[in-house]
């Protein structure tokens, strides 16, 4: 049910964190996104390499990308909560401030479609095992465990390979394959 407010938990948020830069490389990337999208409401993140896409909730706003208030990422913890309404966010409930624009981060969304089709006969693809555990890591940040928590990863030819879980129906990423000069 779409509503005027939105309630994100912080292990969600800490979770998606996994697929941020850890080095201030550009500040959109070590950054979590608040997508607004065709009444869904998603978090994001992205170093380059790999990328991260959840659904957290149904809001009725216009599209747009926005960025977490600066030092949020920091102090939150996994028993916080985020509340989101008419444009302002509030961390458990206290002070609201306005959401930061969050028009600087890449725009994932053609990404995304370019490699969404797992029915596409798979090919071969050389990842790496550093990028490849932040899938992990994500899953269990979000409570899964044991097989649940392994990432299934499909290539149908494109420069990237799509990244999802079997029990994690509303997520979806990317990681970008390794290269090799000959």
């Amino acid at each position: 049910m779409i509503t005027n407010q939105v309630r994100i938990k912080g292990s969600d948020i800490l979770a998606i964190k996994c697929f941020a830069s850890v080095k201030a490389i550009r500040y959109y990337l070590d950054e979590v996104a608040i997508m607004f999208e065709a009444g869904s409401v998603f978090l994001a993140a992205t170093d380059g390499y790999v990328l991260g896409k959840i659904k957290v909730g149904e809001l009725e706003c216009e599209p747009k990308v926005c960025f977490l208030p600066y030092g949020w990422m920091k102090s939150i913890k996994k028993t916080d909560s985020i509340v989101i309404t008419d444009g302002f966010i509030s961390m458990n409930e206290s002070n609201p401030v306005e959401l930061l624009d969050g028009s600087k981060f890449p725009d994932i969304s053609p990404m995304l479609r370019s490699c969404i089709t797992k029915n596409d006969e798979a090919r071969m693809c050389d990842l790496h095992p550093m990028q490849t555990v932040k899938f992990y890591k994500f899953a269990t940040m979000l409570g899964f465990k044991n097989i649940a928590a392994i990432p299934r990863f499909h290539t149908n030819g494109t420069e990237m390979a799509l990244v999802w879980f079997k029990d994690i129906p509303d997520f979806h990423g990317i990681i970008m394959p390794l290269v090799f000069k000959d």
